[in-house]
């Protein structure tokens, strides 16, 4: 997995200075090129709604996936991986949309046969590439089978998946060697991307959406960076409380002799008759054949005193991306974007009519109740805000004592984090962007 990268000259907040963290690539990119994206993305219609990329673009961030082929397992469990997904995703103001060259109506017979027990999969928004047109101009690459391939076959039989079932039942005339391929769009800009190496290529999306480019910090005033409901009514899609997918995504795992899945594979990939031979011995458990590693208890990463205080990591932006990574696979990210939104607030030091517009963004987002991303603050603290916003409009000091209380949460969290592989990989990449010359490339 590839780490998070650092930039020489960051912002040390990262919250109006979007620009200055992204990858050279990216901010290189010629105005030509910008409109180019442009004009195609005004293209790409939404099956749901006929809004399109581009005019979606300008309201969220948009991950836009070319998926695999709908007969291909590697895709069904990347679909169940965006349903786990689905809602920090738009927590993180980012609308995950699927290009496929199925057929709309070939897709729904799929959903409705794959997909009853996930209804958040028919949420997703779709485009249908049926020329493939869209992924040959974005580059998406083609694969071919390895012997990987097989291994990460069996992986999945494990798991329960109908691996054999479905095999090589793509539609004529689709694209069955297409390599899953991701990228992040804002404001008509590719800000990020992924592209897969592998058929069965099995991405973080969340490490896209906050990595370094696709900017994981506040996109602006309108909301935070996270999901606006009230300018995405005509989405369709509804931000459920609690609703985070349906988490039941691992199957029953089958019951498969090594001998049973030698022949099935021998029966649909011939070519590779030789290499199961090889990789699948009778007295292997199916664990060992995939290379499924153990289960091992983490022990607490050595770290100074000044690594043991949260400001470590509140006060650094690049750090801060790997808290909140962390955060959200927590699923306790709201204190982390309240502190951001916060910063934003008192950047504006010299213009209090932007304050006061904020400071409603700040009470909406994250002191209403029925609020995805609710703090949780005592009712005493939520109403001395209110009074001392009415009282002395906003004052930059209007949030001071709930920062307090939701660092004092974070600090619960952070020991946590000091104990992840988050951390560890934190810590390793700060230390090879240090040795890294600033002028290099």
């Amino acid at each position: 997995m590839e780490p998070l990268p650092c930039y020489p000259g960051m912002s040390r907040l990262g919250m109006s200075n979007k620009f200055n963290s992204m990858p050279r690539s990216i901010t290189r990119t010629s105005r030509a090129q910008t409109n180019k994206h442009a004009l195609l993305l005004s293209q790409m219609k939404i099956t749901q709604n006929h809004m399109t990329v581009s005019e979606l673009s300008l309201m969220h961030k948009v991950l836009i996936i070319f998926s695999r082929h709908f007969g291909c397992v590697f895709q069904r469990e990347m679909l169940l991986d965006i349903c786990e997904n689905y809602l920090d995703m738009l927590i993180l103001d980012t609308i995950p949309i699927i290009i496929h060259q199925e057929s709309n109506d070939q897709v729904e017979k799929h959903f409705e046969k794959n997909f009853s027990e996930h209804p958040i999969a028919r949420r997703i928004l779709r485009i249908h590439d049926k020329e493939n047109l869209f992924a040959q101009f974005f580059g998406v690459n083609k694969g071919s089978p390895t012997p990987s391939t097989v291994t990460r076959k069996i992986s999945l039989l494990i798991k329960g998946y109908p691996v054999f079932d479905q095999h090589d039942s793509a539609t004529e005339g689709i694209n069955s060697q297409r390599n899953p391929s991701m990228f992040l769009i804002h404001k008509n800009a590719i800000i990020n991307q992924h592209i897969c190496k592998d058929f069965y290529c099995r991405p973080d999306y969340l490490r896209i959406i906050v990595a370094p480019g696709a900017d994981g910090q506040t996109t602006g005033p309108s909301n935070f960076g996270t999901f606006n409901r009230k300018n995405s009514e005509a989405l369709g899609i509804v931000l459920v409380q609690n609703d985070r997918g349906n988490k039941k995504t691992t199957q029953k795992r089958s019951q498969k002799s090594i001998n049973f899945i030698k022949k099935k594979i021998s029966e649909h990939f011939s070519a590779f008759e030789s290499v199961t031979g090889h990789l699948l011995r009778s007295d292997e458990s199916l664990e060992e054949v995939c290379h499924v590693p153990p289960q091992r208890n983490r022990s607490k990463s050595s770290a100074s005193n000044d690594r043991m205080s949260v400001s470590y990591v509140l006060e650094h932006e690049h750090r801060r991306r790997y808290f909140k990574l962390f955060l959200i696979k927590e699923c306790c990210v709201e204190n982390l974007l309240f502190f951001e939104a916060v910063m934003e607030y008192k950047s504006f030091s010299n213009d209090k009519p932007k304050r006061h517009l904020l400071a409603n963004h700040i009470l909406d987002a994250f002191f209403d109740e029925d609020s995805t991303l609710g703090i949780n603050v005592s009712n005493m603290m939520r109403e001395k805000v209110f009074r001392k916003l009415s009282a002395e409009g906003a004052s930059l000091d209007l949030f001071t004592p709930v920062v307090s209380e939701v660092e004092t949460m974070l600090t619960d969290s952070y020991s946590r984090f000091l104990c992840s592989s988050l951390f560890v990989e934190m810590e390793q990449n700060e230390e090879s962007c240090a040795k890294e010359p600033i002028g290099s490339s």
